[in-house]
């Protein structure tokens, strides 16, 4: 499909471009888009301390185990609105992402 209507394909229309569709929240295919992007920018350190440090922010979906668990493993990694460091080996960089 990205050979016949991407922009050097012979069904490239200028007029018609194609518009390409992710599926982020595996509703579609389990394991999909969202997932290698959380792991992406899991190795890149860019996963930000929720405001107030209150991962509920970050999905109403979490547990309070999940919430609990994020608390005690991510809360001394920064303040607010600051990155985590989450591609490092050390045993604080490592327990957050991997709770």
């Amino acid at each position: 499909m990205v050979l016949e209507y991407g922009n050097r394909g012979n069904k490239y229309s200028v007029d018609a471009p194609p518009v390409a569709v992710f599926d982020f929240d595996s509703t579609c295919i389990k394991n999909d888009i969202g997932d290698i992007t959380t792991f992406w920018m899991l190795n890149n350190n860019l996963i930000y301390h929720p405001p107030g440090k209150d991962w509920s922010n970050v999905s109403p979906l979490l547990t309070q185990e999940a919430l609990n668990a994020l608390n005690v493993a991510c809360s001394n990694l920064g303040e607010p609105g600051s990155l985590i460091v989450t591609d490092q080996t050390d045993d604080a960089s490592m327990t957050c992402p991997h709770i």
